[in-house]
């Protein structure tokens, strides 16, 4: 999804947030690739662990704190950047 609808999702964010949310600031889309390729990076890397976490979860158990921990990281910045930086709700959302 980030790969090929990665701007179109955040484009649609972004007209949600005008029609629904017009205060609220919207989120220019990304020009460039550089952060689509650390997005990519995580995002197989969380797929890849919850697909051997469910193979067998009693075995495999210690795939489950570095999906937690990634899982909370990227929540808890969308919320620090929703609350003290950009009240976008492209962050809100996220």
């Amino acid at each position: 999804v980030f790969l090929f609808f990665g701007g179109e999702l955040l484009s649609k964010i972004n007209r949600i947030s005008e029609r629904f949310f017009p205060a609220l600031p919207l989120l220019p889309p990304a020009q460039e690739k550089f952060w689509l390729v650390l997005t990519l990076s995580l995002m197989i890397t969380l797929v890849f662990l919850c697909y051997w976490g469910q193979i067998d979860i009693a075995r495999h158990f210690f795939v489950v704190p570095p999906i937690l921990v990634s899982k909370f990281v990227s929540t808890f910045f969308f919320f620090v950047f929703f609350v003290f930086g950009e009240r976008a709700l492209a962050y809100f959302v996220g």
